[in-house]
């Protein structure tokens, strides 16, 4: 194993110690991306059509959005839905929903960005799993909504009786959280003295008694830093080092072997490399060095690795990725099941994987990338600063700043001046168009910033507001609006609409080897791939896979069978949803005939939005 040299202060999250201001606190004029699958409304689009480029989230459009740090991320990605916390600490989310992973309250697709049901709550970090979600709030509180069928949500008391938990409910109550993580369907808790706690279903523990109660798993209380795969964890404690437990039938453990482990062990081959921060996937894993080196291990096929093998090898073992990331120092990693998107120093980002439904964003062609390649925003990589990246089942999103050509690596650079809501470059305000001329506002966007602002709106401020609370006197759509198709099926027919999945699309037997090809399965994703059978020794298991017709349906990690089925049954009869809110080029149109305004717009924000919207215009992104 090569060795990664040495930063001269080696701490664990060092990566995020001297990231540029932007990035701590994102300005008003941050843009989020997204690209691959929309036809669960992943993408808050209103269209069902596969992105294959990105594409702006107009609905997010003059919204502030929580700053990176080290194990918090402004925006996470789902197998089928999205969330991302805003600077007052909201949480806005969308997507697919059957099993209330919104937590708004309902079972309905959402493809507009609405308020996670937290209020009074200020969210500090929130995480997605296969159908549950996470949050933790600024009291160390953690809050669980979602699928909970495996206990998952970690509700105290007896086991729930309760299928799905449609809202926030608080949990791990007596314990202060400063960080969580979920899985499959499993989840993770970091405290504050660095203790590991885990509950749900307990992957690669077979015994006959089964605890999914929250329960400590660790034994040193060292630990800074906890990741969720699909069936397999990643823990990073004060001394760089990283460990691993769950399932490993693609050697996503990184031990040298297949063989499954309950409770953290250390990864091999990764002696005299500081690890600062990790990343888990579907089936593979990333730790990025203390010099922003990366680490690859677990599954290999399509290309997820980065490794440039046509062969689709599992690697057992930690492999450093070289080739374009070279000279690169990596500060963020992110894992969808079958892709990995990486985020530079310097605000660069790079993705390699599978590539059907578009989920890399490098157009038409649809190929796996089986080593990086730079993510193309619109205008070109050079126009952007990428603040934060996240990886979905088949969709990918990023938030992203305009950049202005400046030194990253400058103290004052973007230095955001929260009085007038503009960027301060160099000590000198850029209101005066001299280094980001796009995002000057024209004149008839300053127009509305004047008192009334009917000169770009053609309404008084009291219309407007007269208008936001009819449309919040707007019933919300309930899931008989959309047919008993749209429902979640009860835990009485569960089993039965497992079993006809099973029998219908996955063929389970006894000592499956590893290496073998799954049939009808997302990249080899499906549940077939969670090989539930001793794992055996070796460095490396070779994949082969035919070419595919992209254009099937793909199966994806964290989502089980019989959610499948539901989500075949429902996606023909579920109408769609409205017209989204439209922007039109001349500054300030506002189309409000959408609920989403009432969510989305109110006040200053409309406004901005408005103004945003116009400057991607004027350059040409739209």
């Amino acid at each position: 194993m090569e060795v990664s040299s040495s930063n001269s202060q080696e701490e664990v999250g060092g990566l995020c110690s001297h990231l540029p201001p932007y990035a701590y606190s994102p300005p008003i004029e941050c843009c989020v991306f997204g690209w691959g699958v929309a036809e669960d409304g992943q993408l808050a689009s209103s269209s069902s059509d596969n992105v294959l480029s990105p594409k702006v989230v107009e609905a997010l459009l003059g919204k502030r959005f929580r700053g990176r740090g080290f194990g918090r991320s402004p925006i996470v990605a789902g197998s089928r839905n999205t969330m991302i916390v805003t600077s007052d600490g909201e949480v806005f989310s969308w997507g697919w929903n059957a099993r209330a992973t919104l937590g708004q309250g309902h079972r309905n697709i959402e493809r507009k960005p609405r308020r996670v049901a937290l209020p009074g709550v200020f969210v500090q970090q929130v995480t997605l799993g296969g159908w549950h979600s996470l949050a933790v709030d600024s009291d160390g509180q953690t809050w669980s909504w979602g699928g909970n069928e495996y206990q998952q949500c970690g509700l105290q008391g007896p086991p729930s009786t309760s299928r799905d938990v449609l809202t926030p409910t608080p949990c791990l109550v007596g314990l202060r959280i400063k960080q969580v993580a979920a899985g499959g369907m499993h989840s993770l808790a970091l405290t504050e003295s660095g203790e590991i706690w885990m509950w749900g279903e307990p992957w690669g523990d077979f015994s006959m008694t089964i605890d999914r109660r929250p329960r400590r798993i660790d034994t040193t209380g060292d630990f800074v830093r906890i990741v969720c795969g699909a069936f397999h964890n990643l823990a990073l404690n004060d001394k760089g080092e990283c460990f691993t437990w769950g399932i490993n039938n693609f050697g996503q453990l990184g031990s040298g072997t297949t063989n499954y482990a309950t409770v953290p062990e250390k990864v091999v081959d990764l002696e005299g490399v500081f690890i600062s921060d990790i990343a888990a996937g579907g089936w593979h894993s990333v730790a990025i060095a203390g010099d922003g080196s990366v680490y690859v291990w677990g599954r290999g096929e399509y290309g997820r690795l980065g490794l440039g093998d046509k062969s689709g090898s599992s690697r057992l073992r930690p492999q450093k990725l070289k080739g374009l990331l070279e000279g690169h120092k990596v500060v963020e990693a992110t894992c969808g099941g079958t892709h990995t998107i990486v985020v530079t120093e310097e605000g660069r980002c790079f993705i390699w994987g599978r590539g059907s439904f578009g989920r890399l964003g490098t157009g038409s062609g649809q190929k796996d990338c089986l080593s990086p390649v730079e993510v193309k925003l619109p205008g070109g990589p050079e126009r952007w600063r990428v603040i934060s990246a996240a990886a979905g089942g088949r969709h990918s999103m990023v938030l992203a700043l305009p950049d202005n050509g400046n030194d990253s690596s400058s103290s004052n650079y973007y230095k955001y001046n929260n009085n007038n809501s503009s960027m301060v470059s160099g000590g000198r305000n850029n209101n005066n168009n001299n280094n980001m001329p796009w995002l000057t506002p024209p004149a008839s966007v300053h127009s509305m910033r004047s008192e009334g602002a009917t000169a770009a709106t053609g309404v008084t401020e009291q219309q407007q507001q007269q208008q936001q609370h009819q449309e919040e006197e707007e019933p919300r759509h309930s899931v008989e609006n959309f047919g008993d198709n749209s429902t979640v099926t009860g835990a009485d027919d569960e089993d039965s609409t497992e079993d006809e999945y099973n029998s219908e699309e996955e063929e389970v037997g006894g000592g499956e080897e590893v290496g073998e090809r799954e049939e009808g399965e997302e990249g080899g994703e499906g549940d077939n791939a969670v090989v539930l059978g001793g794992g055996g020794g070796g460095e490396e298991h070779h994949e082969h896979h035919d070419d595919e017709d992209d254009d099937e349906e793909e199966e994806d990690p964290l989502t089980p069978n019989h959610v499948r089925v539901e989500m075949k049954r429902s996606r023909s009869s579920t109408p769609a949803f409205g017209p989204s809110a439209m922007w039109t080029e001349a500054a300030g149109d506002v189309n409000e005939e959408d609920e989403d305004d009432a969510e989305m717009g109110k006040g200053d924000d409309r406004r901005r939005r408005a103004m945003v919207s116009s400057q991607m215009t004027a350059l040409g992104l739209r």
